[in-house]
Order: structure tokens, then C-alpha cells, then sequence
């Protein structure tokens, strides 16, 4: 297995906290599009801005070929230490929480290979986050079906995966290189990820099986 998959996640917690699991916004549909991203861009040291409740930190740090998560948050929270302990993955993650402009001011100092970006929507925080994190080569946006997020990825050369998810790559040459991200998306079923109203799907139906 190259990655903890998010049905794997979601089996491994209670009732309480699948529904937590879910409020966090990972779908825990087959697909697990997000982890195929990760593997298939090779990122091996992760910057994460926006942990949430770490379901997305959770789901990164379980690609086998991820040897480090640092998430960044401005609002503290249990659910990101208590996931870790839960999946045994407290030695790849570490988590900041912390104001708006120290979380720039440290990431720019950061070395790592692949950034994950979902945090404020509201400009500029966007932008704000895209430039703090853009020296490590690859930019990962969640959230993309948002017009603020949206207008950031395009202005940069990006390009959209599905609905949900945005990328930024500043290394291949220019021929490559989105293709292996566009193969990606060609597989994407998107009920796996966005339903018609433009919002997550939450997969309750199954969670409740799993009961």
C-alpha cells in the first residue's frame, strides 16, 4: 500500500470522531485523489497551511514516500495530535499554531519539496500564502472551486485538478509539466470530491455503515 487511505482513516476512529474526520473536509471515498497527488509529484518533505482538524495532514503524512508534514495553523486544536497518536504518524508530523504573519515569516525560511495550501480563502491571505511557500517548486491548493483561490492559480500559471483541488509547479520544463498531474484528473471521479452544490461530499452514508 503506498498510502493510509482515508476509508482506512475513517475505520480506525469511533463514531464521534469519524463525524469530526468528515467536518474536516476528506472524503473517504475510494479515490483518495489527494494522496495520489502527493505520491505522483514525489513529495517527500510537506509544508501544510490550514491544519483544521489534521484529517488532510493525516492522509499526506500516510503516503509511504512522505517523510515529513509540517502543518501551520493560526487556531490551535486537539484533533491534529490526538490523529497522529491514533495512526502512530507523530514522527513524520509536526504542527505550528500561531499568528497569520509568523507562519510567513517562518515558512520562507523553510526547506522542504511540496507545500499544501488551506487556509483563508479571503484575500490577500491567499496570495500571501502562495508566495511564502512557492520556493519549494510545488504548490498544492485545496479548495479551488473558491473564486478567491481560483484567481491565485491562474494568475500564477496553474491549473486545476477536478473541482476541488488547484497545482503550481515552477521547476518542469514546460512541455511535461503538468502531465502527470493531467493524468490524474482524467481519473478523477468528481462525486468523489465536489457534489453539485459546489461542496465537499461527506460521505455520511458510509460512515454510518461502518458502525
Amino acid at each position: 500500500m503506498k498510502y493510509l487511505s482515508c476509508i482506512e482513516i475513517a475505520e480506525g476512529l469511533n463514531k464521534k470522531y469519524r463525524e469530526k474526520f468528515l467536518s474536516g473536509g476528506t472524503s473517504v471515498t475510494p479515490a483518495d485523489v489527494l494522496q495520489k497527488i502527493i505520491i505522483s509529484c514525489k513529495a517527500s518533505n510537506v509544508v501544510e497551511i490550514g491544519t483544521g482538524f489534521g484529517t488532510a495532514t493525516i492522509a499526506i503524512a500516510g503516503c509511504r514516500n512522505v517523510n515529513s508534514v509540517m502543518s501551520f495553523d493560526i487556531k490551535a486544536s486537539v484533533w491534529p495530535k490526538y490523529l497522529a497518536e491514533i495512526f502512530k504518524l507523530e514522527d513524520k508530523i509536526e504542527t505550528v499554531f500561531t499568528s497569520s504573519k509568523a507562519i510567513h515569516r517562518i515558512v520562507k525560511n523553510l526547506k522542504f519539496d511540496f507545500a499544501y495550501i488551506d487556509g483563508s480563502h479571503i484575500p490577500p491571505y491567499v496570495l500571501q500564502d502562495f508566495e511564502s511557500v512557492k520556493h519549494c517548486g510545488q504548490v498544492l491548493f485545496d479548495d479551488a472551486y473558491s473564486k478567491n483561490v481560483l484567481a491565485v492559480i491562474k494568475a500564477n500559471g496553474g491549473i486545476t485538478i477536478g473541482k476541488r483541488f488547484g497545482y503550481w509547479n515552477g521547476y518542469w520544463n514546460a512541455r511535461n509539466k503538468y502531465g502527470r498531474i493531467k493524468k490524474i484528473e482524467n481519473k478523477i471521479d468528481e462525486s468523489d470530491t465536489i457534489i453539485k452544490n459546489g461542496h465537499l461530499h461527506q460521505d455520511i452514508s458510509y460512515l454510518k455503515n461502518l458502525l
